[in-house]
């Protein structure tokens, strides 16, 4: 009987020690790596990124983004079609952000840059962003993002309206 008992505690031990493990390498473990599509964001309609995580720790994560996406000119004809065709742009943000936060739940915030690559007379924005995100835990999740922004140079001759905010959604691996 006593050695059933101890059998019964040296199995419901093992378990525990084995569970709490598992939680801890679920929390350490966390994917480093992001595919998504942007829509809106980063001067762009709608671009594909790749993100790079670095961990502090649990709680506090960096980011570097590289993208390729595309934007057209802004126009606004008041008295029927426009004389020209909006001029098309790729553009290529990149963009470096800190996470703070908790399990899945991060506030963002970080700067970022677009490139546009055509004839805009200005070629490269920086803007400031900040904003939430969902970063999962496990591979093969999904993840979403939310964010403000807004470029340092806004000027009346620039061709791309920039849009204040952006979505972005993708899978973590």
């Amino acid at each position: 009987m006593k050695r059933s008992v101890f059998l019964l505690l040296l199995i419901f031990q093992f378990g525990v020690s084995a569970w709490s493990q598992t939680q801890e390498e679920l929390i350490f473990e966390r994917p480093l790596n992001n595919l998504y599509l942007g829509f809106l964001g980063d001067l762009s309609l709608i671009a594909v990124n790749y993100e790079r995580l670095f961990e502090i720790n649990s709680r506090v994560l960096l980011a570097g983004q590289l993208g390729v996406g595309y934007n057209e000119e802004f126009q606004l004809c008041f008295f029927g079609p426009c004389q020209e065709p909006a001029e098309k742009f790729v553009t290529f943000p990149v963009r470096f952000s800190g996470l703070l936060g908790k399990k899945k739940h991060f506030l963002e915030v970080g700067v970022g840059g677009t490139l546009v690559y055509g004839s805009s007379p200005h070629p490269y924005y920086v803007y400031p962003l900040v904003g939430y995100r969902l970063q999962p835990l496990v591979k093969q999740k999904m993840v979403f993002r939310v964010f403000a922004l807004y470029p340092f140079k806004s000027r009346q001759d620039q061709a791309i309206m920039p849009i204040p905010m952006g979505l972005s959604l993708g899978v973590a691996f």
